[in-house]
């Protein structure tokens, strides 16, 4: 698979190169500072899976950047980079297409999480914002126990931290040697406590909380 790069601060692209190639088998990274260049890669690319743009470099005039890489190549996700987190931003670079949303400040074990979850077909937002689907809004989740893995006990925060590494609940089973429907309790409890309703979300949050990163 190729993954296309884009942003014109090389030392971030350096820092960058070593997580994304952790994201699946056979990963290439294709390098770009500018968002032509980014283009021009994509098109040269014929086994092209990922596309990661920083929001603010050269060429990609803030959101119309992100239509347009959008519209080139729909049916690959685009994931963007910002250093600037808020909730404006974040609504409309997903509303124009992006299949995610990463804030550089995130680590890489964070960053190589959130990357799988797009991979996986999901949409990734900062977990102190979620995406109405109803709506199309984003807005801001309530503070308190969905923000704190203050209450979970140790079974479950080793679960909750293989679920953030793109686990399948059977296989969190087989690496902790329990019981599937064992594995599935847990979840419960731990989606309770964090005061979320699904994987996707719960992983969001551990990967806002930099859970064991």
């Amino acid at each position: 698979m190729q993954v296309v790069l884009a942003d014109d601060h090389a030392m971030v692209r350096e820092a960058l190169l070593p997580f994304i190639r952790r994201v699946g088998d056979n990963v290439t990274v294709m390098e770009a500072d500018t968002f032509h260049d980014a283009i021009q890669l994509a098109q040269s690319a014929d086994d092209l899976g990922l596309i990661i743009l920083d929001l603010m470099m050269p060429g990609m005039n803030d959101i119309v950047g992100v239509r347009r890489m959008h519209e080139l190549y729909p049916d690959v996700p685009t994931v963007i980079l910002s250093g600037s987190v808020n909730t404006n931003t974040i609504m409309r670079t997903i509303k124009n297409g992006a299949a995610g949303f990463i804030p550089k400040t995130y680590g890489g074990q964070a960053l190589v999480s959130a990357l799988k979850l797009v991979l996986s077909g999901e949409r990734y937002i900062p977990s102190s914002m979620f995406l109405d689907e109803e709506t199309s809004q984003i807005t801001t989740a309530a503070s308190g126990p969905s923000l704190t893995t203050a209450d979970l006990n140790a079974h479950e925060c080793e679960t909750l931290e293989l679920l953030k590494d793109g686990n399948t609940n059977k296989e969190i089973a087989r690496m902790l040697g329990v019981q599937e429907v064992t594995v599935k309790k847990r979840l419960g409890r731990i989606y309770r406590k964090l005061g979320v309703s699904n994987r996707t979300q719960a992983t969001r949050i551990a990967l806002e909380l930099g859970l064991n990163e």
